[in-house]
């Protein structure tokens, strides 16, 4: 495969400090950009915050604050798989990719840079700090999530680690359905008017594959924003594939295990 230099997430419509519009957009090359959508989209900086390449750079989405725009990159790395047991010809590397960077919108310059950590002892074969996911950001928080299963909280100040909670768990359901997290990769979350953040997340890795597979653990987990700890909500799929009538129906105590598996997205 070649280079994977596309862009995978929405610009982001914000304003310089003296009053200039910018549209800012993360590349997966690496590269955050800053542009004039008043000139055609004249480059107005750009910096480097990443490695780039096949599955690597800002991947999902950035956010930002106002002064700040916040990026996290995947930059996964692939390694041959040394267990004849398993199938897999490579395997996620479980010591490199991620980390988080604030740049100054008003230049592009780096104000702080959060590395990742590698994923620690005992977590499943394919594990990676890789960091696709897309940022949110609240008042003094930013928040990143991980394929390492990990959702992380952040002072936009300087990117102190303020709290961090590990999906890859069990859980109970509202709605009885058995549920377990594990890799985040795609959304990131939705922080509603309370301190509550709403994660669409919960792409599982199971203890075997690295594999992303929505059928083994696609959930809507809520998490106290204040303390990182389940607030006692949480919203599983039972079944794959999703129709359009699935969203509500998730989003309330009624029972999935109805679904129809046979229909189509």
């Amino acid at each position: 495969c070649g280079p994977d230099f596309d862009f995978g997430q929405a610009p982001i419509l914000s304003r310089a400090p003296d009053g200039r519009e910018l549209l800012l957009i993360g590349q997966k090359s690496g590269i955050v950009w800053a542009l004039d959508p008043t000139k055609e989209g004249e480059v107005v900086w750009q910096t480097r915050v990443g490695v780039g390449g096949l599955n690597g750079g800002v991947q999902w989405g950035m956010a930002t604050e106002g002064q700040r725009v916040f990026a996290t990159v995947s930059d996964v790395k692939r390694s041959r798989n040394t267990d004849p047991g398993d199938p897999r010809r490579v395997v996620l590397d479980p010591s490199v990719g991620g980390g988080l960077t604030a740049l100054r919108i008003a230049d592009g310059a780096t104000e702080w840079y959060y590395p990742a950590a590698p994923c620690a002892d005992g977590r499943p074969l394919g594990c990676s700090p890789s960091q696709p996911g897309a940022v949110t950001t609240i008042p003094g928080v930013v928040f990143t999530t991980s394929v390492d299963g990990y959702l992380r909280a952040h002072s936009t100040t300087d990117g102190a680690l303020l709290w961090s909670f590990d999906t890859m768990r069990d859980f109970e359901t509202v709605n009885g359905v058995a549920a377990h997290g594990g890799s985040i990769d795609g959304p990131g979350c939705g922080v509603p008017d309370q301190p509550l953040s709403d994660c669409g997340m919960g792409w599982l890795t199971n203890r075997r594959s690295s594999s992303i597979d929505p059928r083994n653990a696609t959930r809507l987990t809520a998490v106290n924003a204040t303390r990182g700890i389940p607030a006692g909500r949480q919203w599983p799929a039972a079944g794959w594939p999703y129709t359009g009538a699935d969203l509500p129906r998730t989003l309330t105590s009624e029972s999935l295990k109805d679904r129809n598996d046979e229909d189509s997205c």
